[in-house]
């Protein structure tokens, strides 16, 4: 099991707790399955035992659920590392808390290099495109 799902699912199950919440009560607040919280919680699928990792979106809910940092919660399922945390400035850590941004994020997180980069490349033409637009 990787040692990041081990830390956040320790940590979700504390806070969790710590509200004096249920997994029926957290799911109700979370939208998500209590099912799918406790497989969180111990980090892997019960079902299959084959490792879990939320996604930014899922991690999102669950921060808003627990009333906790979602920047905490991305730290400790491994999307950000403390290194990365002390070089982000403050604008890109808003970024990154976007739900929006998540969504992309999820979707480039398993994709090849050349499809990032074809993202990339899209992504640049559209904010061109506006650019030239406005004059």
């Amino acid at each position: 099991m990787d040692k990041n799902r081990s830390e956040l699912g320790k940590y979700l199950e504390q806070m969790r707790k710590k509200l004096s919440l249920s997994l029926r009560e957290a799911s109700e607040r979370s939208g998500l399955s209590h099912s799918y919280i406790r497989d969180l919680e111990i980090g892997y699928n019960h079902a299959t035992k084959a490792p879990i990792k939320p996604s930014t979106q899922v991690i999102k809910q669950l921060a808003d659920a627990y009333q906790c940092s979602y920047e905490e919660l991305l730290k400790k399922a491994g999307y950000i590392t403390d290194i990365q945390d002390h070089i982000l400035g403050d604008d890109l850590k808003k970024l990154i808390e976007d739900p929006t941004v998540g969504l992309i994020l999820d979707e480039l997180k398993d994709s090849s290099e050349e499809m990032r980069r074809e993202a990339l490349a899209i992504l640049r033409f559209v904010k061109q495109n506006r650019e030239n637009n406005k004059n």
